[in-house]
């Protein structure tokens, strides 16, 4: 393991193979901007977004012994977003009971136009 997380030229050859174009446009390696949004001991969130076309995939990096590997998400998130989401309180069934009830409401399809206002 390198002493500050993953191995910087292995986590830029898993990078490199994970978005060798960009999923969106097609757009080459070299139009991508990478940012670590959170990183550990053995893993790194990563949000990647293409210069051309300006889509994203937040992808994760982690490290099983010598080898790096890697899964994306096409997203439509910033990297702010990915922070606000990552530090975010995980949803309950409470939450989705609530909000399933909150919809049989007659009002609720009034009550979301309003918020969107």
């Amino acid at each position: 393991m390198h002493p500050s997380g993953l191995n910087p030229a292995l986590k830029q050859e898993a990078l490199g193979k994970l978005l060798s174009l960009c999923p969106h446009c097609r757009a080459l390696a070299s139009q991508l901007d990478s940012v670590v949004i959170n990183e550990s001991n053995n893993a790194e969130l990563v949000h990647v977004r293409c210069r051309t076309c300006q889509g994203s995939v937040v992808a994760l990096l982690f490290s099983t012994g010598p080898l790096i590997s890697s899964i994306g998400l096409i997203t439509d998130l910033t990297p702010a977003d990915a922070v606000k989401f990552q530090q975010a309180t995980e949803l309950t069934e409470d939450d989705l009971f609530s909000l399933h009830a909150w919809l049989q409401q007659p009002s609720a399809s009034g009550d979301l136009l309003a918020i969107n206002r």
